[in-house]
């Protein structure tokens, strides 16, 4: 069993954290008062946190300001060559655009916020808003709400009340009980489709994802523009959808199962 992390690491940890959360489409570089501000530290405890990002990568220094450093993009090419999900994913995604001519994404959750990690698209189509790395509204879009609906309900009660005043929020259900029901009902139906929520124009339907404990870690959705329909009813693609999910999450718990085995017999 590891060594439990002191206080003192813990409390560095979430600091940084907080200072990498300052970064997002409307702020791609963030200044030393940026730092102090959110971390209501002093302007030399916030230099050194910054300094020390820097010498490791995480952060590049331009200007006077700071912007993502070169350590992430070496994590993003691992993530998007190895991680495991994506290894399950690419393939299943890949043939449904291919053969329904239709865009597919593969969504993960942290926190409170969902992030596109992967997306295939048909031949000569154009991109859609929703681009891998993007963060994606938490109470709009078929594939957040999908991944809320299977969260354990003290996860999804903490983002409901941290969600105060929140339109997105309060159009699934403006108190607990209501909505709580309409996640429950998500859940049952296994699926989510959406029809203009993230784009005017868009519909989406999403389904679940489990990993190798049949914990939710992430949604396929399958997406297009209503004036290009894929060649198939609406029913149909809920079932292509749920039966997409259910190939990636079995390809998941092979590759778990695989990694184990090699773990034990080395």
């Amino acid at each position: 069993m590891p060594p439990a992390k002191s206080q003192n690491e813990t409390s560095v940890l979430k600091r940084v954290a907080e200072i990498l959360n300052l970064f997002s489409e409307s702020s791609p570089t963030i200044s030393l008062a940026d730092v102090e501000a959110v971390l209501q530290v002093s302007q030399a405890t916030a230099y050194r946190y910054l300094h020390d990002l820097h010498e490791i990568g995480l952060l590049s220094r331009i200007s006077g300001r700071y912007a993502p450093g070169p350590t992430v993009m070496e994590l993003e090419f691992i993530l998007a060559n190895f991680d495991p999900i994506l290894l399950a994913a690419k393939e299943v995604m890949e043939e449904i655009s291919t053969t329904l001519g239709v865009h597919t994404f593969l969504c993960r959750m942290y926190q409170d916020r969902a992030v596109n990690v992967y997306s295939t698209r048909p031949e000569n189509s154009s991109e859609m808003p929703l681009r891998p790395g993007r963060r994606l509204p938490v109470f709009r879009g078929a594939q957040a709400r999908i991944i809320l609906a299977h969260l354990d309900r003290r996860r999804q009660r903490r983002i409901f009340e941290r969600a105060e005043g929140d339109a997105g929020r309060d159009a699934i259900g403006a108190d607990w009980a209501s909505f709580s029901t309409a996640l429950q009902k998500n859940r049952r139906d296994g699926y989510y489709l959406s029809r203009g929520e993230i784009s005017e124009g868009l519909v989406g339907v999403a389904t679940p994802v489990f990993d190798e404990n049949n914990e939710i870690m992430g949604a396929i959705s399958l997406s297009y523009p209503t004036l290009s329909p894929p060649p198939v009813t609406e029913a149909q693609l809920i079932k292509l959808a749920k039966k997409a999910a259910k190939d990636i999450t079995l390809r998941v718990a092979e590759l778990a199962d695989g990694k184990k085995n090699l773990d034990a017999a080395e």
